[in-house]
Order: C-alpha cells, then structure tokens, then sequence
C-alpha cells in the first residue's frame, strides 16, 4: 500500500494483490473491455531483444486510462487526479502513481503457497487428496476426474486474454480445489463461487498457479482422464496408480532400517512437488 498527499488530502493506494479483493480486479478487467485497443497495444511489454520500433500513442488517451486506473484501485476521485501534473517522477504526478498499479494489467511475479485460508471466519482448506502427490494421483483417478477436467477448462480460460472471463475462472478454480468441511458438492462449490469474490486476488491467482504447476507435473497421467490418450495408456496409468498404493502399503511394514531409507515419501510441499 501506498499513501500520497494530494492538496493537502492523503489517499491511500494498493499496489499489491493481496491489498484488492478479486471483484475489485474484476471490475478493472471489465474496463479493459471498453479501453481503446491502441492504448493495450502500447502497454504490453516488449521482449528483450525485439527489434520492434518504439512504441508511440496519443498522449490525451494514455492520461485518461492512467487516471482511470488509478482510480480503480485507490480511493483516489478522479477529478482529484484531472488536476495531477500529468508526467514527472521526481514530484506527484500520474506517470509516478501509475506505475504502483501498473501491475494489476498482469498476472503476479510471485504467489503463496496456502494450503488453508480464512473468509467471513470461515476456514477453507485445500481439497485434503491434494496436499500430496499420490493423493492428486488417486483423487483423480478414483471417479472424481470431472472436477479435473472442470479446472482444466477453467485453467485454459484464465491462461486467455487478461478480462471478466479471466476473474470468473480464477473465482470458480478456487472454489472447486478448496473446501469447508470437505464437503466440495456441487452445491457447495456454487456457495463458494459466490463467496469468494470477497477473496483477494493474490490467493485466488496462487490457486491457479498450484493447479498449472500440477498439472505440469503430472501431465501424461492426468491427460489419460482428459481422453487425449489410447486406451491402453489409460491402463497404464490406472496401473501406475495401483502400484504406487502398494508402495504407500510396503510403507507401513518394518523391513529395517536399509529398506525403509530406500523408499520414497509422498507428502511434499504442494508447490515443491518431487518424484
């Protein structure tokens, strides 16, 4: 958060995800949708080495989406910021205060790793299967793979354009890999959809980022379940599975020390996940 004064009136400005609920990015989106498409083209970065010539707009157009903006995430009125010196990075101005909500046009440099957060005191939890990777294996694999493929859409519609639908996936991602009282039937996970627009936006963005880095991880089994493979590669990761659930079992026997060092664990960070 950042605090400016303005005319002798001190505002207050979010620059970070985890300081705007997911609604408050939503709306930005949605006036993205209205944003004169030269104005997002000279915003999109340039890559490194790209022999692309500067980029040029006119400057009547940039101010306006900047104070907008701004305005969007802070509690900053916007005939206040009309009467802001428009360029400057040495004294208050716009050019300076955008670049604190520049970021919001993009999805997070950096996420959480939360197995469990609290909304309107209510505890949600990640869906408890997933907190290891032989759980995600068997929970996929055990009947309940159309939730996987509900996040796989909802993935796939996030990694889209940045606009409403991008909000509304991360929304209902959410409520589909956390529950309360692990109870994540349909009905449930309709309540939550419509709770958590009062989340912020960095956990819901870090539900995402979970879900990618698993699905990354484990891309050929889990693509057996989303029919992008031949029967007999099903088999082979039904199989897989089977084995590995022996393995869990072979645990819980005392073979000695020297056997017991050899076989792996399971239960890793869920972002640190091994083999």
């Amino acid at each position: 958060m950042f605090k400016v004064t303005i005319n002798k009136e001190k505002f207050t400005i979010n620059t970070r995800f985890d300081e705007i609920t997911i609604k408050e990015l939503h709306k930005g989106y949605e006036y993205l949708l209205l944003v004169p498409s030269e104005v997002l083209d000279y915003l999109k970065p340039i890559e490194k080495g790209s022999k692309e010539p500067a980029k040029t707009i006119d400057e009547s157009l940039l101010l306006d989406f900047q104070i907008h903006w701004i305005s969007l995430f802070s509690n900053i009125p916007k005939d206040i910021l009309k009467r802001v010196p428009p360029k400057g990075f040495d004294i208050m101005s716009i050019e300076h205060v955008f670049k604190y909500v520049h970021s919001f046009l993009y999805a997070p440099e950096k996420y959480n790793e939360i197995t469990t957060f609290e909304l309107n005191e209510i505890k949600y939890d990640l869906v408890e299967e997933l907190t290891s990777i032989n759980g995600a294996k068997t929970y996929f694999a055990e009947g309940t793979y159309n939730q996987f493929k509900l996040s796989h859409m909802l993935a796939t519609q996030i990694e889209g354009k940045k606009n409403t639908s991008t909000t509304e996936g991360l929304v209902q991602l959410t409520a589909v890999l956390y529950t309360h009282k692990n109870d994540n039937s349909n009905e449930a996970i309709n309540e939550k959809i419509g709770l958590f627009w009062e989340l912020d936006a960095l956990t819901c963005w870090s539900s995402y980022f979970f879900f990618v880095q698993s699905v990354s991880k484990w891309k050929n089994f889990f693509q057996s379940y989303m029919g992008k493979t031949t029967y007999r590669q099903q088999n082979k990761a039904v199989y897989q599975v089977q084995k590995e659930r022996l393995q869990n079992k072979l645990l819980k026997l005392d073979f000695g020390k020297l056997w017991k060092s050899k076989l792996q664990n399971y239960n890793f960070s869920i972002m640190d996940w091994k083999e």
